[in-house]
């Protein structure tokens, strides 16, 4: 083990994700014809995935997730899950990376396998605090036990490389999921 990937088809952007029951899950984005996000259970030693519970959870299907200066981007990647009180939360970024409009949505679900409903309050994350190509991010507690997301965004209004890496405050209220200044 170790030496061969966890994933012999064409993904990228994996994300593990432990439940409460200890079980192990690895979400992913498969690209076919755009990138969709996709999850499958591992095996109880966390090396390797369940090739039989591998199964499709989100693609393109929002207004915002479509970008008309890159017409052929059909994006959702980068996700992100994490638990609050019984419902699952799936953060993802949509729209091609180089664009401005690059940007964080979420999906909620009571099962991790869903099915996963997309929020219509999103992007919830998109051109934050004045920058552009806000997306592709990871959710993790601070020191304080409050939950942060870093993300990246556009070095520039005009160049996109090199991106930086920010930081901003994940807030849950009332089941819908908010990123706040930092």
């Amino acid at each position: 083990a170790g030496k061969e990937p966890m994933l012999k088809n064409r993904s990228i952007d994996s994300s593990p994700f432990i439940d409460d029951d200890g079980k192990g899950y690895l979400f992913f984005v498969y690209l076919e014809r755009g990138n969709h996000v996709y999850m499958a259970e591992l095996t109880d030693d966390f090396l390797s995935i369940k090739p039989e519970t591998m199964r499709h959870l989100l693609s393109v299907s929002q207004t915002w997730e479509k970008d008309s200066l890159f017409p052929y981007a059909i994006v959702n990647e980068g996700p992100c899950v994490i638990k609050d009180k019984g419902t699952y939360y799936l953060t993802y970024s949509a729209n091609d990376y180089r664009s401005k409009n690059y940007g964080i949505g979420y999906a909620t679900s009571k099962d991790i396998r869903g099915p996963w409903i997309k929020s219509q309050d999103n992007p919830i994350l998109q051109h934050a605090f004045g920058r552009n190509g806000t997306g592709h991010h990871t959710i993790f507690m601070d020191k304080k036990g409050r939950k942060r997301v870093a993300y990246h965004a556009h070095c520039s209004e005009s160049e996109v490389h090199p991106r930086k890496t920010y930081f901003t405050t994940m807030k849950l209220k009332h089941g819908q999921l908010y990123m706040k200044g930092k």
